[in-house]
């Protein structure tokens, strides 16, 4: 029997990109460099690579993507974390980058989102275009259940950034007056000034309209 690897992560989220909200314990602070090795690794061992600007080299069906997708899923089963960042960024890809959510394959498409909401990784842009797209014309309550786990998630990361929102002055004057020590070779000035100017109001209004546009459909 296969046995999954088990990895042991905190919620002190670092941040990929502005527009996705990891969910899932799956990227920390402690845990960055680990992280990385893991993004490159499944870049190296996927056989699906970004569009290239020579069309020849594009020409690859879009059955046989699907196929070299799931290939991967199950060849690398056993490593959940790996397997959710392969979601993440190849689902992704796919949909969009090879343009798959401009197509009229209703199937594929939900597959695939389907797949970015089980990775966790919050990208909420393509899982709600997709979501658009496939609306009252997939199975209902395949349907319904994709929408209401999307918000749950959108939900889970609206609760973190208010609670960050809400202790961010403590802990920066707990770094000014020396009751929270910082670790490591950054100077104080620098943390502090970064930590006062970290407004998350941005994040949080990008997430309500999520919200609002998904509970729209």
């Amino acid at each position: 029997m296969q046995v999954e690897k088990q990895y042991t992560y905190d919620f002190k989220k670092v941040r990929i990109n502005e527009d996705f909200f990891p969910t899932g314990g799956q990227i920390t602070i402690g845990n960055k460099s680990r992280y990385e090795s893991m993004v490159k690794r499944v870049h190296d061992l996927s056989s699906i690579k970004a569009p290239s600007t020579n069309e020849r080299s594009n020409l690859i069906s879009k059955s046989r993507l699907i196929q070299r997708y799931n290939a991967f899923l199950s060849e690398h089963s056993g490593d959940s974390v790996m397997v959710g960042y392969f979601r993440h960024k190849y689902a992704s890809m796919l949909l969009v980058d090879y343009e798959i959510v401009k197509t009229t394959d209703l199937k594929t498409i939900s597959f695939l989102v389907q797949e970015l909401i089980s990775s966790k990784y919050g990208n909420y842009t393509v899982i709600i275009e997709g979501l658009e797209k496939v609306k009252t014309r997939i199975d209902q309550r395949q349907f319904r259940k994709m929408v209401s786990e999307t918000d749950r998630q959108i939900a889970k990361s609206l609760a973190n950034h208010k609670i960050i929102q809400e202790r961010l002055p403590g802990i920066t004057q707990g770094m000014k007056t020396g009751r929270i020590k910082i670790s490591g070779n950054l100077r104080k000035e620098f943390v502090v000034a970064a930590t006062e100017t970290d407004d998350v109001s941005t994040e949080i209004a990008k997430l309500e309209k999520y919200r609002t546009r998904l509970l729209a459909l």
